[in-house]
């Protein structure tokens, strides 16, 4: 599993300049009107969503986690406001329902919220990642038994919130893993927040 420490200079390659580190964080500026810190996982969010655009890669696909109550529905949430609405897909879904929905397009973040993963959706998840810059084919029968190919576009990233410690270990070593802030500094800034 992607045990990583990383910080937006590290995200970004270690040598950049103040420049673009302060354009970077103008992208995460707005999260942090609705949210209280978690800044590496709301930099982890915004890398996700640049990986799309990248030519030569597997996408970076983030796993959210921590104990419960902590805000990682919180920190998916806020960071959702920052995708369009046609760039997105959150909810509860069955296990083969990105295989049947119309006009899935290329390119959208797939949030998966302290949602179990199901066999059927941790295979689907290994193999989308693995084929991130093409569809992901599945082939099955229709209602009239002849046989019919689904695909899941390519360029999709998945953004999963879960508690710590659950879940598929292949799915998760395929998946940048961020951990929400539980420090009691943490929940004291919290509370200070609310109660402003």
């Amino acid at each position: 599993m992607a045990d990583l420490n990383l910080t937006s200079d590290k995200l970004l390659g270690g040598n950049r300049s103040q420049l673009e580190l302060m354009r970077f964080r103008k992208l995460i500026a707005p999260a942090d009107l609705d949210h209280e810190g978690d800044e590496t996982a709301a930099e982890c969010l915004i890398m996700s969503l640049a990986s799309r655009s990248v030519i030569n890669t597997k996408g970076l696909h983030v796993s959210v986690t921590g104990e419960c109550g902590k805000g990682k529905s919180h920190t998916l949430t806020t960071m959702l406001k920052l995708v369009s609405e046609r760039f997105r897909i959150s909810g509860a879904m069955s296990n083969k329902a990105l295989f049947y929905m119309e006009g899935l397009q290329p390119g959208k973040a797939i949030i998966l919220d302290d949602t179990s993963l199901s066999e059927d959706v941790s295979g689907i998840l290994k193999g989308v990642t693995t084929s991130f810059r093409k569809p992901f084919l599945y082939r099955t029968v229709n209602k009239d038994r002849k046989g019919q190919v689904c695909t899941i576009p390519e360029r999709c990233i998945w953004w999963i919130a879960k508690v710590e410690g659950s879940g598929d270990d292949q799915v998760f070593n395929r998946m940048l893993t961020c951990w929400i802030d539980d420090s009691p500094e943490q929940d004291n800034r919290v509370l200070s927040r609310i109660l402003d």
